[in-house]
């Protein structure tokens, strides 16, 4: 467990992490602490606020987006000239963590 609690800590909390994750200091704070003797919950809080902030920002500013606007009403897509960007990262590394899935129920 303290080997993938490093290497999710390491690719997605850490300051200037590769894949680093939008989370205020107070929660970064909580996680390094709670890093040096991990536990199943170490990382509850940074997942809670990823779910905050998807809900508060991410998801309302979808919910106007032309694509999604566009998507429900059935009008024809728009011609793009912006290439689809790549997935940031893979979760290969992590296919053994399991994500908790009620707090989206």
């Amino acid at each position: 467990m303290m080997l993938k609690a490093k290497a999710i800590y390491d690719t997605f909390i850490q300051n200037d992490a590769p894949q680093e994750v939008n989370l205020d200091f107070h929660t970064k704070e909580v996680i390094t602490k709670s890093i040096t003797q991990p536990t199943l919950r170490s990382f509850d809080a940074a997942q809670s606020r990823v779910y905050q902030l998807m809900e508060q920002d991410s998801y309302t500013r979808f919910l106007k987006s032309d694509i999604y606007l566009d998507l429900i009403e059935g009008r024809p897509q728009k011609p793009s000239n912006l290439r689809r960007r790549s997935r940031s990262f893979t979760y290969n590394e992590f296919q053994d963590v399991k994500s908790d899935v009620a707090i989206w129920l």
